[in-house]
């Protein structure tokens, strides 16, 4: 009796060991291919993957397989392989889900997986699995209470939806965000970006739809709102709305930082306008 228990014992110190050991391989493979990006390295670690991926058992050592995986993902992107970038996340992704990782870890699967997959699927007009992956990703931002991933997917949303021309649905979507306070600036300006084009795209007013003080706060948000204006009222063909903003610009233009390209282009843009207006008077 005491050589089974003796048996069974040293069992499980050898299969702890082994396990300990394994998950701390598939780390240091990654971090080294980490510090040295590069084809041949890829292919070294491609090979360890293989070696990996019929050892692994643990829900330790799935997660260092993930962080191994999304490591090679964000590099295969980098260098324009995306389709297979993409099924690279996919197989993260899976990976992380059927194990329920998120049980044992924070890491963080949003960031460093679903966030470039969706990403990756908009650019190479998969907009059918895009939109699924950054829903759910939202979702999950939000079961976390994670403001900016939260906001992260909005925009990444957004961005799909107008390049599938839906602009209405891009401004449903903003509307959300009204409830959320202390936006990081650079998402801020992304979304009144977002939501100032696809009213332009739906040949609706700025002026009545955006707030000034939040949306447009210093002297370079309120020359890009003249200037949207001015295409907007172009674009309906009210030249002489047009040229009140055209001119309006020029006050919170930075002089200094112009072209004379620049100036250039804005001079014949009035020129155009007052061309324009005279046939009409």
């Amino acid at each position: 009796m005491k050589k089974t228990w003796y048996g069974l014992l040293m069992f499980m110190i050898c299969h702890l060991s082994f396990s300990q050991h394994l998950e701390e391989s598939i780390y240091t493979a990654t971090e080294t291919f980490i510090t040295n990006k590069n084809l041949q390295s890829l292919e070294t670690l491609s090979k360890q993957e293989a070696t990996f991926k019929s050892q692994v058992s643990t829900k330790d050592e799935h997660l260092a397989f993930v962080f191994l995986l999304c490591n090679k993902a964000y590099y295969l992107k980098d260098i324009n392989r995306f389709h297979l970038a993409i099924s690279t996340y996919e197989t993260a992704w899976k990976r992380y889900n059927d194990n329920r990782l998120s049980s044992i870890s924070d890491y963080d699967i949003i960031e460093y997986c679903l966030k470039p997959l969706g990403n990756l699927y908009t650019k190479t007009n998969n907009y059918t699995d895009a939109e699924n992956t950054i829903k759910q990703y939202l979702s999950l931002a939000k079961e976390n209470k994670n403001n900016t991933q939260y906001i992260a997917g909005i925009i990444n949303l957004s961005v799909l939806y107008q390049t599938r021309g839906m602009h209405q649905s891009v401004l449903d979507l903003i509307d959300k965000t009204k409830h959320i306070s202390n936006i990081e600036t650079k998402q801020k300006d992304k979304l009144n970006a977002l939501k100032a084009s696809s009213l332009i795209a739906l040949n609706t007013s700025i002026n009545n739809n955006l707030d000034n003080d939040v949306i447009f706060p210093n002297s370079k948000d309120m020359f890009n709102k003249q200037q949207l204006e001015y295409e907007l009222a172009l674009k309906k063909g009210n030249y002489e709305l047009a040229l009140k903003h055209l001119n309006l610009s020029e006050i919170f233009q930075k002089k200094d930082s112009l072209t004379n390209r620049d100036i250039a282009k804005h001079f014949v843009k009035k020129a155009q306008l007052h061309y324009l207006l005279s046939d009409f008077e």
